[in-house]
């Protein structure tokens, strides 16, 4: 009754706009009736509205309810706030292809090809205990918290003194320390100067394109991870982020250069391969990377290429690298027009062409799925205006077994209200892992 009587009075103070919202409603409801009879076949470029679910061939179906709040909770909003984020600056305006563009050429394919380099990592402090959120409290499994915070040098650093190629010119100095946050469960620890137990699963959280600092991923993701489900996670500061931006960079989540982007792209992968093949090595059985939006993209490419074993969960991931900034909205904010010119190609198709050659690191077409592949877990929006869902149904079709879960709305909205979506799927994707290598052990005994 409520809102009839607030529709009345909007009809009787402001008639045309109660009309016009009424009809809206009543034409999109009936539109979304209609799509939610019928399947489509999405292309290539996922150039499709309103989403719910895949089948095995890549049709889709949708229901009502979610198709609304789809579209007018989720892609209107990503639109928005985009908008609202590059209304006066774009991507690459400035640097265009960068200085480094012939070290940028090389990056992804070393990175690629040869294993990651051993990590020394420095801490810089004990354990350190973490308040559990009151709101946490009442489900923890845990009372107690710890994290350590440490920082080791760039892998693109050691990669330099080991081939002798300047890669470490790629990046700022103040991106030369990578550093780190290590968030774990207290019964985990035994020494608060040793590391914890080596049964206690672990995951390398990576971070989304813009997202600075510990704070956002310790609170919704690793706190969560440890009190309820008693799992550790590592937190990586990605390049020309945080604690490692240049002082010049003032503008958070912008790419002044195609290098810039490549170069952070490279290193994220690198560096979270790097960790979780030094967890390995240091004992830990149960590994997994992890990732949101762009993270995501980094996590899985570095899955499918560690040398350790791991498993991966990821929310909003997308197939490639190049699926985020060429397919979704966030190529409307690349500037690659300004690209074309400065290096005279004769039209934005072969522009788009080789900048998608250069993010070749994060595209999983290009890899066999992982070993583990049918113990991970994905997350995604339904109507993703930055990753679009088709992206992620490609990649959770490339790595075959691996289950696909599906939150209503898009890329926003799904950061607002979904991330302890997120984190279940994380926890499951390791406990999946988990009972995996048991069983492996299990049977190796057996013989």
């Amino acid at each position: 009754m409520e809102v009839v009587q607030t529709f009345k009075r909007v009809l009787k103070k402001k008639p045309v706009l109660a009309v016009t919202a009424s009809s809206a409603c009543a034409v999109a409801l009936v539109l979304a009736i209609r799509s939610s009879r019928c399947r489509h076949t999405r292309d290539h470029d996922g150039k499709c509205c309103g989403y719910v679910d895949f089948d095995d061939e890549g049709n889709l179906t949708r229901n009502p309810l979610s198709y609304l709040f789809g579209r007018f909770g989720g892609r209107l909003i990503d639109e928005l706030y985009l908008s609202f984020n590059y209304s006066r600056l774009h991507h690459f305006t400035y640097g265009l292809w960068g200085a480094e563009f012939d070290l940028c050429r090389l990056i992804g394919p070393h990175v690629r090809d040869f294993p990651s380099p051993d990590l020394d990592i420095t801490w810089e402090h004990e354990w350190r205990e973490l308040e559990i959120p009151a709101k946490l409290r009442p489900l923890a499994k845990q009372q107690k918290l710890y994290y350590r915070d440490g920082w080791f040098e760039c892998t693109l650093i050691l990669r330099e003194r080991q081939s002798g190629i300047p890669f470490g010119r790629l990046l700022p100095a103040s991106s030369h320390l990578a550093h780190i946050r290590w968030v774990v469960p207290g019964s985990s620890i035994i020494d608060v100067s040793d590391l914890p137990r080596r049964d206690c699963p672990m995951a390398v959280l990576m971070s989304a394109n813009g997202q600075e600092g510990y704070s956002a991923r310790q609170s919704m993701v690793s706190i969560p991870l440890a009190a309820l489900h008693s799992m550790g996670s590592i937190i990586l500061e990605n390049p020309l982020f945080g604690k490692r931006k240049a002082q010049a960079v003032s503008t958070s989540g912008y790419f002044n250069s195609v290098s810039d982007l490549v170069a952070v792209g490279a290193a994220a992968v690198d560096e979270c391969r790097s960790l979780v093949q030094w967890l390995h090595a240091n004992g830990f059985k149960y590994l997994a990377s992890s990732g949101m939006s762009m993270g995501a993209a980094t996590s899985t490419a570095a899955a499918a290429t560690c040398q350790a074993p791991c498993t991966n969960a990821s929310f909003m991931p997308a197939h490639a690298l190049c699926a985020i900034w060429m397919r979704g909205c966030m190529s409307t904010v690349c500037n690659f027009e300004a690209l074309r010119s400065a290096r005279n190609l004769e039209s934005i198709e072969r522009t788009k062409l080789l900048f998608e050659s250069l993010l070749e690191i994060a595209d999983m077409r290009a890899y066999p799925p992982p070993k583990y592949a049918h113990t991970a877990v994905f997350v995604a929006a339904t109507d993703d205006a930055y990753i679009l869902p088709i992206s992620s149904f490609l990649l959770h079709r490339h790595w075959a077994g691996s289950e696909l879960r599906w939150v209503p709305g898009g890329h926003v909205t799904g950061f607002i209200l979904f991330v302890p979506r997120y984190v279940q799927a994380l926890a499951d994707a390791l406990n999946r892992y988990r009972a995996v290598r048991d069983q492996e052990l299990t049977d190796v005994r057996s013989d």
